[in-house]
């Protein structure tokens, strides 16, 4: 888990400086912090969205999508009552092995970039 923490930690410092050359075409320390909190930003909206598929969130909401899809179709409905049928009981259950590493990393790399930019600027 922590070797996952320290590759996201150095590929987002990589494409933060990356970044700050392409956008900025020189690298100052505001610059850098701006792309960082940039990158810091991605890694937190993409950790939140693993981490909300992961939980199972979206569960419900398809469950509900597929029972009103089965009431529609009548005979479908009549066969799955003869046959003894039931819904399906597990859904989509996923688990992503980065999730927690882009949500630390997101979180660390984004208070590094604020306290950049708060002493940079004062």
């Amino acid at each position: 888990m922590r070797r996952d923490i320290v590759i996201t930690l150095c590929t987002a410092l990589l494409l933060s400086l990356i970044g700050s050359i392409s956008l900025y075409r020189e690298i100052t320390l505001l610059s850098w912090a701006n792309t960082l909190f940039l990158c810091s930003l991605l890694l937190l909206m993409v950790g939140g969205t693993l981490s909300v598929i992961q939980n199972g969130f979206f569960n419900s909401m398809i469950r509900s999508f597929q029972h009103f899809l089965r009431s529609i179709d009548k005979t479908t409905a009549v066969l799955q009552d003869i046959e003894g049928k039931k819904q399906p009981g597990n859904l989509y259950r996923r688990s992503f092995r980065f999730t927690f590493s882009f949500l630390f990393a997101g979180a660390v790399l984004l208070a590094i970039s604020l306290a950049i930019s708060i002493t940079v600027t004062l």
